[in-house]
Protein backbone atom coordinates (compact mmCIF):
# COMPACT_ATOMS: atom_id res chain seq x y z
CA UNK A 1 0.00 0.00 0.00
CA UNK A 2 1.40 3.59 -1.23
CA UNK A 3 2.18 5.31 2.08
CA UNK A 4 1.10 9.14 2.11
CA UNK A 5 4.53 11.05 2.09
CA UNK A 6 4.90 8.25 -1.33
CA UNK A 7 2.71 9.90 -2.63
CA UNK A 8 3.57 13.28 -1.94
CA UNK A 9 7.00 12.31 -3.33
CA UNK A 10 5.33 11.10 -6.60
CA UNK A 11 3.23 14.43 -7.34
CA UNK A 12 6.30 16.51 -6.58
CA UNK A 13 8.42 14.54 -9.01
CA UNK A 14 6.11 15.03 -11.84
CA UNK A 15 5.96 18.74 -11.21
CA UNK A 16 9.80 18.53 -10.59
CA UNK A 17 10.53 16.99 -14.16
CA UNK A 18 8.31 19.88 -15.51
CA UNK A 19 10.03 22.61 -13.91
CA UNK A 20 13.63 20.88 -14.12
CA UNK A 21 13.21 20.94 -18.14
CA UNK A 22 12.50 25.01 -17.65
CA UNK A 23 14.93 25.80 -15.54
CA UNK A 24 17.74 23.72 -18.15
CA UNK A 25 16.51 24.79 -21.11
CA UNK A 26 16.80 28.57 -19.62
CA UNK A 27 20.60 27.51 -18.85
CA UNK A 28 20.31 28.54 -14.95
CA UNK A 29 22.97 26.82 -13.34
CA UNK A 30 22.26 24.03 -9.92
CA UNK A 31 24.56 26.52 -7.78
CA UNK A 32 22.68 29.97 -8.49
CA UNK A 33 19.72 27.53 -7.40
CA UNK A 34 21.06 26.41 -4.06
CA UNK A 35 22.56 30.37 -4.14
CA UNK A 36 18.72 31.33 -4.39
CA UNK A 37 17.37 29.51 -1.54
CA UNK A 38 20.04 30.34 0.63
CA UNK A 39 18.72 34.27 0.18
CA UNK A 40 15.16 32.97 0.46
CA UNK A 41 16.24 31.56 3.58
CA UNK A 42 17.56 34.78 5.01
CA UNK A 43 14.45 37.06 4.04
CA UNK A 44 12.47 34.39 5.78
CA UNK A 45 14.37 34.76 8.84
CA UNK A 46 14.77 37.93 8.49
CA UNK A 47 10.57 38.15 8.33
CA UNK A 48 10.73 35.99 11.33
CA UNK A 49 12.99 38.64 13.24
CA UNK A 50 10.24 41.05 12.55
CA UNK A 51 7.54 38.82 13.54
CA UNK A 52 6.32 38.06 10.24
CA UNK A 53 6.08 34.46 10.92
CA UNK A 54 3.63 33.53 8.40
CA UNK A 55 5.76 35.66 5.49
CA UNK A 56 9.05 33.39 6.79
CA UNK A 57 6.70 30.13 6.34
CA UNK A 58 5.81 30.99 2.82
CA UNK A 59 9.37 32.69 1.48
CA UNK A 60 10.92 28.95 3.60
CA UNK A 61 8.58 26.77 1.25
CA UNK A 62 9.84 28.72 -1.82
CA UNK A 63 13.71 28.05 -0.52
CA UNK A 64 12.46 24.15 -0.15
CA UNK A 65 11.81 23.94 -3.71
CA UNK A 66 15.27 25.44 -4.71
CA UNK A 67 16.85 22.59 -2.68
CA UNK A 68 14.47 20.28 -4.72
CA UNK A 69 15.58 21.80 -8.13
CA UNK A 70 18.92 22.61 -7.77
CA UNK A 71 20.04 19.07 -7.35
CA UNK A 72 17.68 17.97 -9.97
CA UNK A 73 19.41 20.31 -12.64
CA UNK A 74 22.89 18.91 -11.41
CA UNK A 75 22.14 15.96 -12.52
CA UNK A 76 20.05 17.05 -15.85
CA UNK A 77 23.15 19.13 -17.33
CA UNK A 78 25.65 16.41 -15.88
CA UNK A 79 27.46 19.42 -13.85
CA UNK A 80 27.54 16.73 -10.90
CA UNK A 81 30.45 18.46 -8.62
CA UNK A 82 32.04 17.23 -5.19
CA UNK A 83 32.22 21.22 -5.14
CA UNK A 84 28.50 21.45 -5.70
CA UNK A 85 27.38 19.36 -3.17
CA UNK A 86 29.91 21.08 -0.75
CA UNK A 87 28.75 24.31 -1.51
CA UNK A 88 24.91 23.04 -0.66
CA UNK A 89 26.21 21.66 2.73
CA UNK A 90 27.83 24.75 3.77
CA UNK A 91 24.81 27.50 2.45
CA UNK A 92 22.33 24.75 4.28
CA UNK A 93 23.90 25.41 7.78
CA UNK A 94 23.75 29.03 7.09
CA UNK A 95 20.45 28.74 6.14
CA UNK A 96 19.05 26.92 9.52
CA UNK A 97 21.34 29.76 11.43
CA UNK A 98 19.36 32.44 9.57
CA UNK A 99 16.09 30.85 10.22
CA UNK A 100 15.97 29.73 13.85
CA UNK A 101 18.58 33.38 14.60
CA UNK A 102 15.66 35.05 13.28
CA UNK A 103 12.74 33.83 15.43
CA UNK A 104 15.38 34.13 18.47
CA UNK A 105 16.06 37.41 17.28
CA UNK A 106 11.86 38.28 17.98
CA UNK A 107 12.10 37.04 21.38
CA UNK A 108 14.91 38.62 22.65
CA UNK A 109 12.79 41.18 22.02
CA UNK A 110 9.61 40.56 22.97
CA UNK A 111 10.02 37.62 24.89
CA UNK A 112 9.83 35.32 26.74
CA UNK A 113 13.45 34.56 26.65
CA UNK A 114 12.79 31.00 27.19
CA UNK A 115 12.53 30.36 23.46
CA UNK A 116 15.54 32.35 22.76
CA UNK A 117 17.47 29.60 24.66
CA UNK A 118 15.18 27.14 22.97
CA UNK A 119 16.16 28.41 19.44
CA UNK A 120 20.13 28.47 20.33
CA UNK A 121 19.50 24.79 21.58
CA UNK A 122 17.82 23.99 17.64
CA UNK A 123 20.19 25.49 15.76
CA UNK A 124 23.20 23.70 17.89
CA UNK A 125 21.46 20.51 17.32
CA UNK A 126 20.06 21.31 14.16
CA UNK A 127 23.71 22.05 12.86
CA UNK A 128 25.21 18.56 14.75
CA UNK A 129 22.46 16.26 13.30
CA UNK A 130 24.00 16.99 9.75
CA UNK A 131 27.99 17.40 11.16
CA UNK A 132 27.72 13.83 13.49
CA UNK A 133 26.65 12.05 10.46
CA UNK A 134 29.18 13.60 7.66
CA UNK A 135 31.72 13.44 10.31
CA UNK A 136 30.73 9.57 10.82
CA UNK A 137 30.80 8.88 7.25
CA UNK A 138 34.04 10.00 6.92
CA UNK A 139 35.54 7.71 8.85
CA UNK A 140 33.58 4.91 7.76
CA UNK A 141 29.93 4.65 9.80
CA UNK A 142 27.19 4.82 7.95
CA UNK A 143 25.54 7.17 10.95
CA UNK A 144 21.33 7.26 8.95
CA UNK A 145 20.14 6.88 12.56
CA UNK A 146 17.41 9.30 13.72
CA UNK A 147 14.21 11.38 12.06
CA UNK A 148 15.58 15.12 12.66
CA UNK A 149 17.00 15.41 9.27
CA UNK A 150 17.21 19.03 7.00
CA UNK A 151 13.98 18.29 5.75
CA UNK A 152 12.04 17.36 8.12
CA UNK A 153 13.32 20.43 10.46
CA UNK A 154 13.09 22.82 7.42
CA UNK A 155 8.89 21.66 7.08
CA UNK A 156 8.56 21.91 10.96
CA UNK A 157 9.71 25.19 10.88
CA UNK A 158 7.64 26.51 8.06
CA UNK A 159 4.63 25.12 9.85
CA UNK A 160 5.31 26.76 12.67
CA UNK A 161 5.75 29.36 10.82
CA UNK A 162 2.65 29.65 8.58
CA UNK A 163 -0.18 28.84 11.69
CA UNK A 164 2.05 30.69 14.82
CA UNK A 165 3.09 28.07 16.17
CA UNK A 166 7.00 28.60 16.44
CA UNK A 167 7.52 28.51 20.08
CA UNK A 168 5.95 24.53 19.85
CA UNK A 169 8.26 23.90 16.88
CA UNK A 170 11.04 25.32 19.24
CA UNK A 171 10.50 22.86 21.85
CA UNK A 172 10.45 19.64 19.17
CA UNK A 173 13.60 21.07 17.65
CA UNK A 174 15.21 21.81 21.33
CA UNK A 175 14.52 18.21 22.32
CA UNK A 176 14.77 16.09 19.53
CA UNK A 177 17.27 17.47 17.73
CA UNK A 178 19.99 17.30 19.70
CA UNK A 179 18.29 13.52 21.16
CA UNK A 180 19.17 12.47 17.59
CA UNK A 181 22.71 13.97 17.95
CA UNK A 182 23.40 12.44 21.07
CA UNK A 183 22.02 9.20 19.33
CA UNK A 184 24.13 9.39 16.63
CA UNK A 185 27.79 10.47 18.69
CA UNK A 186 26.76 6.91 20.92
CA UNK A 187 26.00 4.96 17.87
CA UNK A 188 28.70 6.00 15.83
CA UNK A 189 31.01 5.29 19.24
CA UNK A 190 29.94 2.01 19.68
CA UNK A 191 30.20 1.40 15.88
CA UNK A 192 34.21 2.10 15.73
CA UNK A 193 34.36 -0.46 18.70
CA UNK A 194 32.35 -2.74 17.21
CA UNK A 195 31.01 -2.91 13.35
CA UNK A 196 28.38 -5.49 14.46
CA UNK A 197 27.20 -3.56 17.36
CA UNK A 198 23.32 -2.48 17.36
CA UNK A 199 21.02 -0.61 19.61
CA UNK A 200 19.27 -2.65 22.11
CA UNK A 201 15.78 -2.55 21.28
CA UNK A 202 13.38 -0.99 24.07
CA UNK A 203 9.54 -1.29 23.43
CA UNK A 204 8.37 1.89 22.68
CA UNK A 205 11.00 4.04 23.81
CA UNK A 206 13.15 2.69 21.37
CA UNK A 207 10.70 3.78 18.60
CA UNK A 208 10.25 7.14 19.25
CA UNK A 209 13.44 8.42 20.37
CA UNK A 210 15.76 6.37 18.18
CA UNK A 211 14.26 6.35 14.90
CA UNK A 212 15.76 4.41 12.11
CA UNK A 213 12.57 3.49 10.01
CA UNK A 214 13.29 4.79 6.21
CA UNK A 215 11.41 7.63 4.38
CA UNK A 216 8.25 6.14 2.53
CA UNK A 217 7.74 3.87 5.33
CA UNK A 218 4.29 3.40 7.10
CA UNK A 219 5.82 4.17 10.71
CA UNK A 220 7.53 7.14 8.95
CA UNK A 221 4.23 8.60 8.26
CA UNK A 222 2.42 8.17 11.56
CA UNK A 223 6.04 9.70 12.25
CA UNK A 224 6.18 12.96 10.61
CA UNK A 225 2.00 13.43 11.51
CA UNK A 226 2.39 13.30 15.31
CA UNK A 227 5.42 15.65 14.62
CA UNK A 228 3.36 18.35 12.76
CA UNK A 229 -0.19 17.40 14.55
CA UNK A 230 1.11 17.51 17.95
CA UNK A 231 2.91 21.11 17.86
CA UNK A 232 -0.49 22.68 15.90
CA UNK A 233 -2.47 21.79 18.84
CA UNK A 234 -0.22 22.46 21.40
CA UNK A 235 -0.07 26.28 21.62
CA UNK A 236 2.95 27.65 23.50
CA UNK A 237 3.71 31.37 23.55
Amino acid sequence: MMTYTEFVRRCINRLKEAITTLLVRKHIHANMITFAGFLLSGLAGLSFALGLFPVGGILIFFAGACDIFDGAVAKRTGNVSAFGGFFDSCLDRYSDILLLGGASFYYAAHGPLRNVALAILSIGGSILVSYTRARAENIGVSCKVGFWERSERTFMIMMGGFFWRMPSILWELAIFANITAAHRIYYTWRKTARPSWEFPRIPFLSTILFWEYPRYTWQYDIYVGLGIVLPLLLKIQ
